[in-house]
């Protein structure tokens, strides 16, 4: 009864949005990449109040030479968060981005957010990993 109309509500639904299948596609390959790389980084903030007592930035400097291996795992959830090359939120951005652009190049400058996040975000891992600890 309703098998034409259903399927161009369907396909006006997806491909009437902003980013249409590609950019459909990247969210959902984003939202789960996100959860794993979110996930590691509050597993290490767990174990880092747990290891040092603080979460305090000017406190844990230098901490990737005191645990190596906790300073890996923070850089490569911090990494991933950010959505360097080479990891599954890249990935999700990037078909999200070329969506924006070839359905609207409007809602592809909202982009510039992102460039701030990182920056903020390496800074952050920067100072944590390999930043002077404060004094005692």
């Amino acid at each position: 009864m309703l098998g034409g109309q259903a399927e161009r509500v369907e396909t006006e639904l997806v491909s009437g949005t902003y980013f249409g299948v590609l950019g459909v596609t990247g969210a959902v390959v984003l939202m789960f990449a996100h959860g794993l790389s979110i996930a590691l980084l509050f597993g290490m903030a767990g174990e880092l109040r747990r290891r040092t007592g603080t979460l305090v930035f000017d406190e844990l400097g230098g901490l990737a030479r005191v645990m190596p291996f906790a300073g890996l795992a923070f850089g490569i959830g911090v990494f991933a968060a950010i959505g360097l090359p080479g990891f599954a939120n890249f990935a999700g951005e990037i078909m999200i981005f070329f969506g924006a652009f070839r359905n609207g190049w409007e809602i592809g400058r909202f982009h510039i957010f992102q460039i701030v996040t990182r920056a903020r975000s390496r800074g952050a891992m920067a100072k944590i990993a390999c930043g002077v600890p404060a004094a005692a």
